[in-house]
Order: structure tokens, then C-alpha cells, then sequence
């Protein structure tokens, strides 16, 4: 069963019991199993003997908030068809998820658990009431529900907009994790050198922010702008990527006060053209970070900032730069679309045209080594990637990550060096040919052969 699926059966067998909130969950339990306190000396809150005569053994020190969970957490147990035989128990949400199968019972069972002692519906009606007051909502949730703290953010997390950011930190164990509304994916955030989060960056981006402050957990709360809608993002993406365009729609980002940069840029990156770079940089802090478009290889050999920033400027095919108060956005226009062409009557394999190459440039035998090794490697890296590409996407690819190579560039920049890449890719592409027409008649062979 999935952590989905357990959910719709608290769903229903809350419905079927007609509970209201706080829900009686001991008096619940103990209608479907016989329920002992006692110390336990395994790790966890109880231990489930789920068989003919249920027996669920509590651990009896625990906080009266933290055996709430457990109860309805063993009555998971229960009530989940799939959970049998003796399950030793833990609640634990500040815990990762591992992917064994015991990890994904008590998964379950947790889902259950919250379901049921915390509505998702109820939780939803909850969230329009307090109009965008975190800290309020989360005390409601857990007067009403009488659950924990960490059991109320946890739950209304994924119900939130995905303009919303929680850092935790676990007191406890001294851990810290960020966590975002709806459970969507990470938005683009800056950094500063230590890799903690750019407080400039957020502070552009957010609305307001909350704080609270425990015994056992600090967590800080961000409400940033509202996203964009997707029509917008990609008619912002057309422009960026239009040289008539680009230098305009920058100006009005950076003069922008009601913008959300952080998901803005997130959602941008997947509609750019391919062959573009943004830079986005932070005024105050001058922290950055570039965003490459798919299918853009192309990667400056520097890594200083500003010979990076010269090295694009010096390969592109257009460049602007547009700056405001709070932050500083650059684009790039690259070349990520070659012509594929080569000479077809020259029968030399690509193995005989990069040793004339390279022969002829460079004398000395040690440094013929390492330049076969340096360029067998990236295109050998390229064929061991797990990616399925077309003879012209396999020649893009390539020859932007040869120009990203100023010490090759003696070589890369000869004719000769194409042909080599033209030859190199058919050679590829023939290769790909004959284990598809092997593996065709391997399994035709199969179902041609008569059983014994």
C-alpha cells in the first residue's frame, strides 16, 4: 500500500466511525486490541503484535502528545491489510525516509495516523481561515487536534502554496532541513560562500516571514511573492531568448518590486532556448548563480567570476546586462546548434584523423598522450551517459564542450577536428545500428526456437 492509499483509509474510517475532533483515539485503539504500557527496551514507541488477538505494547515514558500519535499509529497498523506479524514501532517525523520495506510500513502508518488525528480537509478549511498567519494556524492545530508541534507543520506543509519556505532545525539531533509548500521542488535561492542561505536573496523575495522557537525545534517561516503563472514564465522565456527582446524584458525584471525571483527562476530555466546562460546576481551581497537552458553544454574554462563572465561574453552570439535596485541579471545567447556536415568521401576513420591532427600540432609524445585522454574522455563520458541522442544532438553536445576547452582549442578550432567529430558520430550511430539489428535477431532466435 502506498503512503496515498493509507491516507484514504483514515479518510474512511473516520467517516465510517463518525469521529469529530479531538479524536478519543485510546478509547479507539483499545476497541480493537489489547493495549499494555511498559518499558521497551528496543528503539521505538511500541512494539504491534498484529495477529489473531492483537497486542500493542506502549513504551510507557513518553510525552502524552507523542503516545496520542503512537496509538493511532499502531491502529495504522491494524487497520493497513499489508501490516502483519510483529512490527517494533517508531513515530519519529523528523526522521528520513528510507526506502526498505519495513521504513515503508511505518511511512504508512504515520500517513494514517496524521489523516486521522489531523483531517486534511480540516486542515485546508483551517489554512483560508487564518488568511496567511502560520503561527497562528499551527497553535490552532494543535489545541484542536491536541497533537505535537512537529506533527502540525509537518501535515500542513504539503497543503500549503509553493510560495512557502520552512528551514528546521531539530534541536535534538542538531539537524537541520528546508522543507517548501505543497511539497513542491526547491526554488532557486542564492547562496553565500559557506553555502547558508543569501538573507538578502530572501528578503527580496518574501512577503513576510515567521518565526518559533522551542525546547526541541526552531523553525523559521518565509511567505514569499506569489509565482507567476506558467503563460507568463514562458512568455518571459520567448523574450530572453529573442536578441530584439532581450535587453527590455530584463530591464522591467530588475525594476520590478512585486516579483518572486526565487520561483521565477525555477520555473523559467525548462522554456529557455538552447544556448542560453543567465546570471543572477544579488546587489547588495553580490552572490550569483547561473542557469543554463537545456541542451546547453557550453561552460567557460575560468573560475574566477569575472574571466567567466568575459569568456561568455567573448563566445556568445549577443549578451545584455540589465540592473536594478536589488538585483543584476545577465544573459548570454550561445551557439548550441551545429550544422552536422562532413566530408563522406573521406573513408579515414576518426581514430586516424585526430593522430594527424595531434601529430602534427604537437611532437612531443607525452603531450600526444595526454591530449588523446583528455578528449577520448569527454566524448567517452558523453557515450557512457545514460541519455538516447539523436546524430545531431551527439555533435551539439560535442562541439559545445570542446569550445568550454581553452587547452584544446589549438586542435578543436582546425577543419580537420570536424571531420573528426563527423566521422566520430557516425561511427557511433553505427555502432548503436548493430546492437539494435543484434538484439532484434537475438530475440527473433528466442521465439523461433521450439521447446525441447
Amino acid at each position: 500500500m502506498s503512503i496515498e492509499l493509507a491516507r484514504k483509509r483514515a479518510k474512511k474510517f473516520f467517516q465510517y466511525h463518525k469521529l469529530s475532533l479531538p479524536v478519543k483515539i485510546d478509547e479507539l485503539l483499545k476497541h480493537y486490541a489489547d493495549v499494555k504500557e511498559a518499558y521497551i527496551p528496543v528503539d521505538g514507541d511500541a512494539i504491534c503484535l498484529n495477529n489473531d488477538a492483537p497486542l500493542i505494547i506502549i513504551k510507557s515514558n513518553m510525552s502524552p502528545l507523542r503516545k496520542r500519535f503512537t496509538y493511532a499509529h499502531e491502529l495504522a497498523h491494524l487497520q493497513i491489510p499489508s501490516h502483519t506479524g510483529m512490527i517494533s514501532c517508531t513515530t519519529e517525523f523528523l526522521n528520513e525516509i528510507d526506502i526498505t520495506e519495513y521504513y515503508q510500513m511505518e511511512q504508512e502508518a504515520n500517513a494514517f495516523a496524521a489523516e486521522l488525528l489531523m483531517p486534511s480537509s480540516w486542515l485546508q478549511s483551517l489554512i483560508a481561515q487564518h488568511n496567511n498567519k502560520i503561527t497562528t494556524l499551527i497553535d490552532d492545530i494543535c489545541q484542536r487536534a491536541i497533537v505535537s508541534l512537529p506533527a502540525a507543520i509537518y501535515n500542513i506543509i504539503p497543503l500549503l502554496p509553493a510560495n512557502y519556505l520552512f528551514i528546521i532545525n531539530n534541536k535534538i539531533n542538531n539537524y537541520s532541513h528546508m522543507k517548501y509548500g505543497s511539497n513542491s521542488p526547491r526554488p532557486f535561492l542564492l547562496e553565500n560562500p559557506n553555502y547558508t542561505l543569501d538573507n538578502n536573496w530572501l528578503a527580496i523575495n518574501c512577503l513576510d516571514t515567521e518565526n518559533i522557537d522551542t525546547d526541541i525545534m526552531s523553525v523559521k517561516i518565509y511567505h514569499f511573492k506569489n509565482i507567476l503563472d506558467e503563460t507568463t514564465i514562458q512568455k518571459i522565456a520567448k523574450h530572453i531568448s529573442t536578441k530584439s527582446h532581450c535587453a527590455t524584458i530584463c530591464n522591467k525584471l530588475v525594476s520590478s518590486s512585486n516579483i518572486n525571483y526565487a520561483h521565477l527562476f525555477k520555473n523559467l530555466r525548462q522554456y529557455l532556448l538552447p544556448g542560453t546562460i543567465l546570471k543572477i546576481e544579488v546587489v547588495s551581497s553580490h552572490n550569483y548563480k547561473y542557469i543554463f537552458a537545456p541542451n546547453t553544454y557550453i561552460h567557460s574554462p575560468y573560475q574566477n567570476n569575472i574571466d567567466t563572465d568575459n569568456w561568455y561574453s567573448q563566445n556568445c552570439i549577443y549578451h545584455t546586462t540589465a540592473s536594478g535596485k536589488h538585483i543584476k541579471i545577465t544573459v548570454w545567447y550561445c551557439r548550441a546548434d551545429y550544422k552536422f556536415t562532413g566530408n563522406t568521401h573521406d573513408r579515414r576513420d576518426s581514430k586516424t584523423i585526430l593522430h594527424n591532427i595531434i601529430d602534427y600540432y604537437y611532437p612531443d609524445k607525452k603531450e600526444r598522450a595526454s591530449l588523446f585522454g583528455r578528449i577520448n574522455g569527454i566524448i567517452g563520458n558523453l557515450n557512457s551517459s545514460q541519455c538516447s541522442y539523436s546524430k545531431q544532438e551527439f555533435y551539439n553536445i560535442l562541439k559545445q564542450k570542446f569550445l568550454s576547452r581553452s587547452d584544446l582549442e589549438w586542435i578543436t578550432n582546425t577543419e580537420e577536428f570536424d571531420q573528426f567529430l563527423f566521422r566520430k558520430n557516425r561511427r557511433n550511430i553505427s555502432k548503436e545500428k548493430l546492437i539494435f539489428i543484434l538484439n532484434l535477431h537475438s530475440n527473433h532466435t528466442t521465439r523461433a526456437r521450439k521447446p525441447a
